[in-house]
């Protein structure tokens, strides 16, 4: 199921071209606190860029670290 919701989210996270989970995306899809998303994204050095204002990570990145841990 998360697998899923990553795909449609790296796709198009909130409705424009930009691809990437943000860290409240991430934390919805996996049920994580959002100071455990930053600590994963610094510890693991996820990939980042910024869109509209916004920080985005990769989802390879995200999924790589996320299923390693499950």
């Amino acid at each position: 199921m998360a697998a899923t919701a990553v795909g449609a989210l790296a796709a198009n996270p909130h409705g424009d071209a930009v691809g990437g989970l943000s860290v409240s995306d991430i934390a919805t899809i996996w049920q994580l606190p959002k100071g455990t998303v930053y600590w994963l994204a610094s510890k693991h050095s996820w990939r980042r860029y910024r869109a509209s204002g916004r920080a985005y990570y990769h989802a390879e990145d995200v999924m790589d670290t996320i299923t390693a841990t499950d």
